[in-house]
């Protein structure tokens, strides 16, 4: 499988996102283990090269870490649909891979994936640690 999310932070730039405990789909890791194949790890990040990792994995639920707040894909520039379209049944990635790359065509933000993973009627508290601009927290609703 082809590689075409990055980072979309500056090189060296340590930002992470991470969700409170939520429930989430039956076939999350599936989901997570597609997009990390999909992902180009920035050699310069000090968080190492995996985009997503489990910080806690129960009953209850999953609390999810993304090591990016925002990222871009090579189909970003020109807002592309189609061409990232074909090229993703090409590269063999999931019917739900594509429905979710089309509603984020010209956006991709880590909260994004988050909220793609968790099961309707939640409040989820997203924290995003950003070294450089500092944190932020907030919270959606699914």
């Amino acid at each position: 499988m082809e590689t075409f999310i990055y980072s979309g932070m500056e090189s060296g730039t340590v930002t992470t996102t991470r969700s409170s405990i939520f429930k989430p789909v039956s076939n999350y890791q599936e989901i997570l283990n597609e997009f990390e194949n999909c992902y180009v790890p920035d050699d310069g990040k000090p968080q190492g090269d995996k985009l997503f990792w489990l910080a806690s994995e129960s009953g209850d639920g999953i609390i999810l870490v993304v090591n990016e707040c925002i990222m871009s894909h090579s189909f970003m520039d020109d807002a592309d649909l189609e061409g990232m379209t074909n090229f993703m049944k090409s590269n063999g990635n999931s019917e739900t891979a594509i429905e979710f790359m089309s509603k984020h065509v010209e956006e991709l933000y880590a909260a994004d994936f988050i909220e793609f993973l968790a099961l309707p009627g939640q409040t989820i508290t997203i924290q995003i640690t950003d070294l450089e601009a500092g944190n932020t927290e907030y919270e959606m609703t699914t």
